[in-house]
């Protein structure tokens, strides 16, 4: 952000305020540890500067933290990287004012968390899926999962732009192209604000 507008005045909070889950297991699929940080995270948005510029950005459970936060949470954007999902069949159900953002890099393992939520198991639809409704944006050339805040990437380049409020300077995805159709059998088996007067 600095390095876009350095004359801006933005504060970036990094916020950890729940147990969060130890990899991919049973309390990685269900909100249960969600709920509490969620409420926490609302909480606190509403102790920023009521002159600020809110956005919150959520990477992988993170996410889902915000998706519960989002009824009740102060913010003018929602990013979301690598999202399992934010606990949400489409965008209006998250009941958020909001713009809601979504991204999801090539090869994340993300990709493969199942679309649904079913007596509390899973975190719904994919936020990135067209049917969800949220904007999409590029990452450029990161792959993998822990990737979205490599400083220099599109990713990177693009949250800044969305937490300075400027959706117009966001670069969409590159559109992928379609892989021969072919038929397989297999067996089933993070809080950045900014002053609303410095933009």
């Amino acid at each position: 952000m600095r390095r876009q507008a350095p004359h801006e005045q933005v504060a970036v909070v990094v916020w950890l305020g729940y147990d969060t889950p130890e990899g991919v297991d049973a309390a990685s699929a269900r909100s249960d540890r969600a709920r509490p940080g969620a409420r926490d995270l609302a909480r606190l948005t509403h102790q920023l500067p009521a002159a600020a510029r809110i956005t919150l950005v959520g990477h992988s459970y993170g996410s889902v933290v915000i998706g519960q936060a989002a009824p009740a949470a102060r913010a003018d954007d929602i990013v979301v990287v690598g999202s399992p999902g934010l606990d949400a069949a489409v965008e209006a159900d998250l009941r958020t004012g909001a713009t809601v953002w979504a991204a999801r890099a090539p090869g994340d393992p993300i990709r493969f968390a199942p679309p649904v939520r079913i007596a509390g198991w899973g975190h719904g639809a994919a936020p990135t899926s067209s049917s969800f409704g949220a904007r999409s944006f590029a990452v450029g050339d990161i792959r993998g999962h822990s990737s979205y805040f490599t400083p220099g990437s599109e990713s990177l380049s693009n949250i800044a732009r969305i937490v300075r409020g400027r959706p117009d300077e966001v670069t969409g995805p590159t559109p992928r192209t379609p892989r021969p159709e072919t038929t397989v059998t297999m067996p089933v088996a993070s809080v950045a604000a900014a002053p609303k007067g410095a933009i």
